[in-house]
């Protein structure tokens, strides 16, 4: 009997997990789309085409194969002329930690170096890690279609059996970053046709982890590969 991928998004707050486990984008999309009409003769006479964009194969897809992870607080970064950033308080409940990227690990390469609104690349890292006992991969990247954003994301394909943390990275778009309770914080993509679910940490989860993190303390740069290659050697 074939047995599906599944890739596990776990936590041990067990209140995060209440309110806000991943779902598929469908199951919640944007308030915007749910309004759309389907027939395009509810906004126009004898039109060119049929349908709207409620009727398009591809952004159904999106939202049926994206699941969403959710903020599950408010925060409010501002960013200073001088591109460092100051934000209100957090606490466990909220995020792991923030930190950050400077301009000469990642901004001061890219095109829009001179803006000082990317002098600092902000990583927020979320309470939540990724684990699975199969090799498949997923893509992070932004929730394209809820709008009235303040930053954009770095998108990034992780392999949840060996890299398990779950970081949303953002450039800023605006002096003042407004991150609202329940908006979408991160669109998950799985590259390799697995299930996604959500559940509390158990002991083998933990040791997954744990064995990563000791990885990549002990193997120094290119931890990530090394790790893959050894593993494969031991099968």
């Amino acid at each position: 009997m074939f047995n599906k991928k599944i890739a596990k998004f776990v936590t041990n707050n067990k209140f995060l997990l209440e309110e806000y486990p991943i779902q598929k984008y469908s199951k919640n999309p944007p308030s915007w789309f749910k309004d759309v009409h389907v027939n395009l003769n509810k906004y126009m006479d004898e039109p060119q085409f049929k349908t709207t964009v409620k009727a398009c194969s591809g952004i159904w897809d999106f939202l049926k194969n994206a699941y969403i992870l959710r903020w599950n607080f408010d925060l409010e970064i501002t960013i200073n002329k001088d591109g460092t950033f100051n934000y209100g308080d957090i606490n466990k409940d909220m995020l792991k930690r923030v930190t950050w990227f400077g301009p000469e690990l990642f901004s001061m390469h890219t095109p829009i170096a001179d803006d000082h609104l990317t002098k600092n690349t902000i990583k927020l890292e979320m309470n939540w890690d990724v684990v699975s006992s199969q090799n498949g991969k997923l893509l992070f990247k932004e929730p394209f279609f809820d709008y009235n954003r303040d930053y954009r994301i770095i998108p990034g394909v992780i392999e949840p059996k060996y890299v398990h943390a779950v970081n949303v990275i953002i450039e800023p778009l605006k002096d003042k970053i407004i991150i609202k309770r329940g908006e979408p914080a991160l669109a998950v993509i799985p590259l390799d046709n697995q299930k996604i679910v959500s559940s509390l940490i158990n002991r083998k989860d933990n040791d997954m982890i744990e064995r990563a993190n000791y990885k990549q303390n002990t193997l120094g740069s290119h931890w990530y590969e090394k790790y893959r290659k050894s593993d494969k050697k031991q099968k």
